[in-house]
């Protein structure tokens, strides 16, 4: 389990998912109320709001852990790791802020 940051985006990171966690279930919500109304909807955009739910319910607000798939402090660089440096590790991209920029563009 990684550990995540005490803070994100200005926010306390337990308050940030929290209102991610209320936001995906809203959209969740609305999903429902459209396929019981007859509205044809796309499955995928499902299938995403399904996997958001469940990486979001594996942060632990107790211990600050979080699944190392989502909080690895080491960024993407494809199939090669053997060039690891952390000026590379500055210039890139984590899975953590790649995750929460699609929240935020989910969630508005």
């Amino acid at each position: 389990m990684g550990q995540v940051p005490t803070t994100l985006y200005g926010k306390p990171f337990a308050d940030y998912i929290s209102s991610k966690k209320e936001c995906i279930a809203t959209k969740g919500d609305n999903y429902y109320n459209k396929l019981k109304g007859g509205v044809k909807c796309n499955p995928v955009e499902l299938s995403k709001l399904v996997i958001i739910d469940y990486l979001l319910s594996k942060y632990n607000p107790v211990t600050g852990e979080a699944l190392d798939c989502i909080y690895n402090k080491r960024p993407f660089l494809g199939v090669n790791d053997d060039n690891y440096t952390v000026e590379t590790q500055i210039n890139s991209l984590t899975h953590l802020e790649v995750f929460t920029g699609y929240l935020n563009k989910m969630c508005k």
